[in-house]
């Protein structure tokens, strides 16, 4: 459905989608401020991130592990494209054990801008010895470039770890791009 709002400049268009990725279902009215999405919205107020990881080189067995450890922030939202050269098995995990975090991965805020930073900590390969409980299904990957796992939205609860496991399940070596787009409407 699209609605029409007369400003003292102009007449913009607001797309009213049956669902927002972020749970904002009418979220897109706010075009009426300057923005053209809620996308760029949350750029604009500078609540959006993005972090990410590129593995290659990945042989059967082998993967990519991302630790997200939430603070105490409440409303932190990911969504997660996964691309891979090769078949994987995707799983995110709740309160995982771990005795290392591994090595840091930079939150970068959209809004360049903008002095916000985002209330997680990301880390790459940590050294987990209990991967937790499983949150939605484990997602295989058949070998081709395409996204995978998280769909749709997930609500991270608030001083809580989270644990994503990218494993390589083929008999090819390969590529695992993790990128992680982050929403903090709190800041």
């Amino acid at each position: 459905m699209t609605a029409l709002f007369s400003t003292t400049h102009s007449i913009k268009k607001a797309y009213v989608p049956l669902g927002d990725p972020y749970g904002d279902a009418y979220s897109e009215l706010i075009t009426v401020v300057g923005a053209t999405s809620a996308s760029e919205e949350r750029v604009v107020d500078g609540t959006l991130f993005l972090a990410g990881d590129y593995t290659s080189g990945l042989a059967y067995n082998t993967g990519v592990n991302i630790l997200i450890q939430n603070g105490s922030n409440d409303g932190l939202y990911l969504l997660s494209t996964i691309l891979t050269s090769m078949d994987c098995k995707v799983e995110i995990f709740e309160t995982p054990t771990f005795s290392a975090a591994g090595s840091a991965i930079t939150a970068r805020n959209l809004n360049r801008t903008s002095a916000k930073v985002i209330g997680a900590t990301i880390t790459k390969n940590p050294t987990v010895s209990v991967n937790g409980t499983q949150i939605g299904p484990t997602i295989m990957n058949q070998a081709n470039i395409k996204s995978v796992l998280l769909d749709n939205v997930i609500l991270l609860a608030p001083s809580t770890n989270y644990y994503i496991k990218v494993t390589n399940i083929s008999n090819n070596v390969g590529i695992i791009n993790i990128l992680l787009e982050l929403y903090q409407p709190n800041l």
